[in-house]
């Protein structure tokens, strides 16, 4: 059985073309937890999710996952985690299965085509399965993105802005799989211009202001 999740961001600091975005930020997300990330455009808030991740160097500070700083995890970090940018990342001359698969292979996982088929039964798009994402609507797109939520056993998810281009169904579906996610004893670090009042609730707020 996998260890606890245990998220900590130590002394944290950001600087993107010399300017200051954040600086000396700590928290701590423990198993079952939420933080949701607010500030103002410009402020750092993808920078901060992508520092998570691991894609971007902070300026000063430290993330620790499972008490490890991630700059010594490598590979064993990147696999306990689920990040969706705040674009959908799918290509528009791949098909939708061709698609889910393109992003699953970014951690080297892979799904049954019956695992994937009923995803995508979930998600409202089973019937476009072998269309070619270019063909359908950024809704559509986000929800292939979202496809990962569902497919990938991960202990970890950082999502910027998850809502994007949703109707009020496909808003409801996301919140209902990221309470199951913290329900397992998970953690989840969001940004998001949605107010969502079934996470609202449940969040930990960090504010960053810029």
């Amino acid at each position: 059985m996998a260890s606890q999740p245990h998220l900590e961001v130590r002394n944290l600091s950001c600087e993107r073309q010399d300017r200051c975005l954040f600086e000396n930020l700590s928290f701590i997300a423990k198993p079952g937890e939420l933080v949701r990330v607010h500030g103002k455009n410009g402020s750092g808030k993808s920078s901060l999710l992508k520092i998570i991740t691991g894609l971007l160097k902070p300026a000063a500070g430290s993330i620790y996952w499972k008490r490890q700083n991630i700059a010594e995890l490598s590979v064993e970090y990147s696999q306990a985690l689920t990040y969706l940018g705040h674009k959908p990342a799918v290509k528009s001359e791949l098909t939708v299965l061709e698609n889910i698969s393109h992003l699953l292979s970014f951690n080297q996982r892979q799904a049954e085509l019956i695992q994937i088929e009923q995803v995508l039964s979930i998600l409202s798009i089973s019937l476009y399965e072998d269309v070619e994402a270019g063909f359908l609507s950024q809704g559509q797109q986000r929800r292939i993105a979202l496809a990962r939520l569902w497919l990938e056993d991960t202990q970890l998810w950082v999502l910027d802005e998850p809502y994007t281009a949703l109707d009020n169904d496909g808003i409801k579906l996301v919140n209902t799989i990221i309470l199951k996610f913290l329900q397992a004893g998970n953690i989840v670090i969001l940004t998001s211009h949605q107010d969502t009042d079934e996470l609202e609730s449940i969040s930990q707020s960090i504010w960053l202001n810029s």
